[in-house]
C-alpha cells in the first residue's frame, strides 16, 4: 500500500510540474475549475503542497495504509492520475 501512496505523490508532482510548464508557456489551460483561477506558480505550489501533505499524513498515521477504503481510494486516484499523466505526455510530445 505504501507503494500506491508513493506512486500517487509522484504522479501528482509530475502533474504539477507539467501543468506549470504548460500553463506558463500558454500551451494549455488548467482543466480543474477550482485551480483555473490561479496563476501557474500558485498551481504548482498548491499541487506540490498537497502531495507533501498526503505523504506526511501517510507516514504519520500508518493506520491509514491498512484501511480498505483508503486503499481503494488510492487505486482510483492512481488510475485517474495515470490518465492525466498520459494526457500530459500526449500534449508535450505533440506541441
Amino acid at each position: 500500500m505504501i507503494a500506491l501512496t508513493y506512486l500517487l505523490v509522484s504522479l501528482n508532482v509530475i502533474d504539477a510540474v507539467a501543468t506549470y510548464y504548460g500553463v506558463s508557456a500558454s500551451l494549455i489551460s488548467e482543466a480543474n475549475p477550482l485551480m483555473a483561477s490561479f496563476d501557474a506558480l500558485s498551481i504548482l505550489l498548491i499541487k506540490i503542497s498537497l502531495s507533501f501533505l498526503l505523504f506526511i499524513l501517510v507516514l504519520r498515521i500508518p493506520k491509514l495504509i491498512d484501511s480498505k477504503i483508503i486503499r481503494n481510494l488510492l487505486i482510483v486516484a492512481n488510475v485517474c492520475y495515470l490518465g492525466v499523466f498520459c494526457l500530459h505526455v500526449y500534449w508535450i510530445t505533440n506541441v
